[in-house]
Formats: C-alpha cells, sequence, structure tokens
C-alpha cells in the first residue's frame, strides 16, 4: 500500500473515494510485480540478458479506458519489451496478439491461465469505466473544460519540411486536429500524429506533423497549409496558417518574371527577324509564313 502520509484530494474524502484509493494501490502493486516478473523471463527467453548496458531491461505495460459521452466504453492494453511494442490485448477475442516475433511464447504462457484473462478483460471493459464515473462524480476539475492553444514550428533538411501543429493545454481529451490544404481540403498523406498526452498541470497535448518533399530545390513549396482544430471548449474552431518565407516567395516570382522576360526576348527578336526580311507577297513586317509543299510520284 501507498504511504497513508501521502495527501489525499478532497474528492476522495467519501466512501467510494477510498474504496478506489485502496483497490488502485492494490492493482498497483500487482502490477509491479507483473511486470518485475515479466521482464525476467522475457530477457532470458529471447537471450539478451548481456546484450544491454549494464545489463538493463525495461518491460512496460501500458493500459487505459475511454468513457464516451453516449455511455460506450472502451479499453485498451498493450506491453513494450526495451521500448519496442511486444504485446497486445484484444478485448473482443480475450486474446494477445504476439508483435514481437519472440512474444509468441510469452503469449501463450499468459494465455495458460483463463482465469487471469478474463480479469484483464473484465477490468479494461467494466470496472474501469465504473472507475471512471466515480472521478466524474467526485471530481469537480473534471467537469471543467479547457481550450488548447496552438502553435506551429518547422524542421528543414536537404530533402523536407516538417512542419508540427502543437495543441497543448486542452481539456478533455477528445480533440480533432487536421491539416488542411487551401484552407479545406484535409490532408491524409504526408500526415503523421503523435498520441494525446498528458501535460504536468493535467490538461493535454498532441502534435501532427506535415512533411513535404522538395526542400533540396531550396525553396520547398509556395502552397501555403492551414491546421484546424476543433474542441469542445471552444465555441469556434482555431486556425493556424503556415507559408513558406518571404525569401521563398520572392525567389519564386523573380524565377516566374526572369522566365516571362526571357520569353519577351525571344518573341521581340523573331518579330525583328521577320520585320528584316520582309515578304515577297506583302508590305515588310507583315511577318507571314508560307507553306511549301513538293509532290512525288508513287515509287
Amino acid at each position: 500500500m501507498m504511504s497513508a502520509a501521502v495527501p489525499l484530494p478532497d474528492w476522495l474524502n467519501n466512501h467510494d473515494g477510498m474504496q478506489h484509493w485502496k483497490d488502485i494501490n492494490t492493482i498497483a502493486i500487482l502490477n509491479q510485480n507483473n511486470m518485475a516478473k515479466a521482464v525476467e523471463v522475457v530477457s532470458q527467453h529471447i537471450n539478451q540478458t548481456g546484450e544491454s548496458p549494464l545489463n538493463v531491461h525495461s518491460y512496460q505495460g501500458y493500459g487505459r479506458c475511454d468513457l464516451h459521452p453516449d455511455g460506450r466504453s472502451q479499453g485498451f492494453l498493450t506491453h513494450a519489451y526495451n521500448g519496442r511494442d511486444f504485446l497486445t490485448f484484444d478485448m473482443n477475442s480475450k486474446t494477445w496478439i504476439a508483435i514481437m516475433p519472440e512474444a509468441a511464447v510469452y503469449k501463450r504462457e499468459r494465455e495458460k491461465n483463463p482465469i487471469l484473462i478474463e480479469r484483464i478483460a473484465n477490468f479494461y471493459q467494466y470496472d474501469c469505466a465504473e472507475r471512471l464515473k466515480v472521478f466524474q462524480k467526485y471530481a469537480p476539475m473534471l467537469q471543467s473544460k479547457k481550450e488548447p492553444k496552438v502553435f506551429l514550428y518547422e524542421r528543414k533538411d536537404s530533402d523536407f519540411l516538417r512542419v508540427t501543429c502543437h495543441v497543448t493545454g486542452f481539456y478533455p481529451w477528445e480533440v480533432q486536429v487536421e491539416w488542411q490544404k487551401d484552407g479545406w481540403l484535409p490532408l491524409v498523406e504526408g500526415v503523421t500524429s503523435g498520441e494525446v498526452l498528458p501535460n504536468g498541470d493535467g490538461t493535454l497535448q498532441l502534435k501532427k506533423t506535415l512533411t513535404i518533399s522538395g526542400g533540396n530545390q531550396g525553396c520547398v513549396t509556395i502552397q501555403s497549409y492551414t491546421c484546424l482544430v476543433q474542441h469542445s471548449s471552444l465555441s469556434r474552431n482555431i486556425t493556424r496558417t503556415w507559408a513558406p518565407n518571404r525569401d521563398c516567395t520572392t525567389a519564386m516570382t523573380v524565377v516566374g518574371l526572369s522566365l516571362a522576360i526571357l520569353v519577351v526576348v525571344i518573341v521581340g527578336k523573331y518579330r525583328l527577324k521577320l520585320q528584316q526580311r520582309g515578304s515577297p507577297s506583302g508590305p515588310p513586317g507583315t511577318g507571314h509564313f508560307v507553306l511549301v509543299t513538293q509532290r512525288r510520284g508513287s515509287q
């Protein structure tokens, strides 16, 4: 159990809250023991006991449940070994899915205990959602909404430009962020999204990055792109538009003007040449063409 000296928030000072606090402590200790056993078994099985610096390996479990406004709930559970996805639990089939080939043996070991499988599925499908309802009932901060702040920043290399839309400081976690072209066309290709992550103050953050190719020409694009953010705390959506820097736009304009001038010079020289030659059937400067054809007999 956690130390009683740890101060409890006021909203836990009731029967439901205290019972939740005790249950979470018990679950935390159980998970700690399970993770310690898992890292020992997995590292021995895949024969990596001496490959990590200082012989240190990590086994992580990440689980959560989502409670939707319509009452639906969803559970998620995944495990990672040394920072790589290892196993994930399918709530519908109540089976473990091996992501790494080495996880197949560990999957079979975990599925030997059907009671544990049922306990996991029940917790993430039902019990976790009930605990969220306790939070909603007693924790006033969960009823508040925080408006997101949106920032754009870019990173260039020789071949690509990456523009990131950083949405932070929002609550609750449901947020819609998308990159748009021409201010309305949603982009999918070239867009990567991170996960919704917690901030230290209880709010959340999310990053979506747009990758634009062609950086080796110096100017990646003259096209502008817009990051659109939708959140329940907002009376109207937030938009932030990224446009190429002024030097790039100026360079593209200069190139366009140079090409136009070059075309005018070529046409001007051609017309001048026609004027100098004149035409046998019209006044000088008419510059019309004569098509000459020659008819040959059949071979």
